[in-house]
């Protein structure tokens, strides 16, 4: 287990690195000259060949590329252009918001995806199956933009600003600044509206997968054997497999177990 885990870790890192080649590439290639847009009105011939001499453009990309990823791994990640700060401290900064709404999203999605592909796949071919799979394809086709303007134009435009549209407030102890807003209430009334928006689509996508996957299990020789040991006596005395017989019978073949394991027939 050591060894396989140990292979794809390994096996992630050629990955990463041609992932970044190829979009530093890609941005190097877009039309534009970054020196332009930060010299700005300012321009001069002598002034652009100085900066392009201090950022090192006027070098090849390949070896802009090695520059760069080497002062990635080292932390350098430069300064922005727009506040002057080092750029790896404006994300440190950002980061406790960013990582709160992955959680929060995913929990949602997991909330929405799980119930709905277990409902999916024990009933297959019903109307619960098709309108789970209905509406997933629906959350798939929306955009999480347009799931914010309607969540917009509900909570915070509809019930008169029950909600807030912009802003944000910290969760205590994750304030990055000396002045910011911190509550644990004010947090979830500005992250529940983001949280929604981004998990309808991650649930949508995760619905179709887990019912996939289920449905996939389900089918194996195990389940079809356990289906049967279940349904032939669904009631015991103790009751212990009544779950699953729930789970893993039809309503008729759990009828029929019942008189076939010694309960009375039903009364007309």
């Amino acid at each position: 287990m050591r060894i396989y885990i140990l292979r794809r870790l390994l096996q992630i890192v050629p990955t990463v690195l041609m992932i970044t080649l190829v979009v530093f590439v890609m941005m190097r290639s877009v039309p534009g000259d970054p020196v332009v847009a930060l010299l700005g009105d300012a321009y001069t011939e002598e002034d652009a060949i100085k900066v392009r001499e201090v950022y090192g453009l006027d070098k090849p990309v390949l070896v802009q590329y090695g520059i760069w990823l080497g002062k990635l791994v080292r932390g350098d990640w430069g300064a922005s252009i727009l506040s002057g700060r080092p750029v790896l401290q404006d994300v440190l900064v950002r980061l406790p918001v960013t990582l709160e709404l992955i959680v929060l999203s995913m929990g949602v999605a997991l909330l929405i995806a799980i119930p709905a592909a277990i409902i999916g796949a024990l009933r297959q071919n019903t109307w619960a199956d098709y309108t789970a799979t209905s509406v997933a394809m629906i959350g798939v086709s929306i955009p999480e933009f347009f799931v914010g303007v309607l969540l917009l134009l509900v909570f915070s435009i509809g019930l008169g600003g029950l909600l807030p549209s912009s802003g944000w407030v910290y969760l205590p102890g994750t304030c990055p600044s000396m002045v910011c807003g911190v509550s644990l209430w004010g947090n979830l009334q500005h992250v529940f509206m983001p949280a929604i928006a981004l998990g309808v689509g991650r649930a949508a996508i995760l619905t179709r997968l887990l019912r996939a996957s289920m449905l996939e299990v389900i089918r194996t020789e195990y389940v079809t054997t356990a289906r049967a040991n279940a349904t032939r006596c669904c009631s015991p005395p103790d009751n212990s497999s009544g779950l699953w017989c729930s789970l893993f019978s039809s309503p008729s073949r759990r009828r029929t177990s019942r008189r076939s394991c010694g309960s009375p027939p039903p009364l007309p």
